[in-house]
């Protein structure tokens, strides 16, 4: 079972980097305060990376709780 979500990890990094490498066109980002033009494939990878952080750290809450 760990095998295949390796595979699913290294297919959804190769689909990320595909679809980074291909959208190189600016785009305005607003966030709260600031407004930033940065490339198409700095938006999809810094997604990209922030879902992962967000498992791993969620992830990470769940096998640190104590069983009650």
């Amino acid at each position: 079972m760990k095998v295949l979500s390796y595979i699913f990890l290294i297919i959804l990094i190769i689909i990320a980097l595909a679809l980074g490498s291909e959208n190189g066109q600016l785009v305005s980002v607003n966030l709260l305060f600031v407004r930033v033009e940065m490339s198409l494939a700095a938006v999809i990878y810094s997604a990209f990376v922030f879902g992962l952080l967000s498992a791993l750290l969620i992830f990470l809450l769940k096998k640190l709780k104590p069983n009650a």
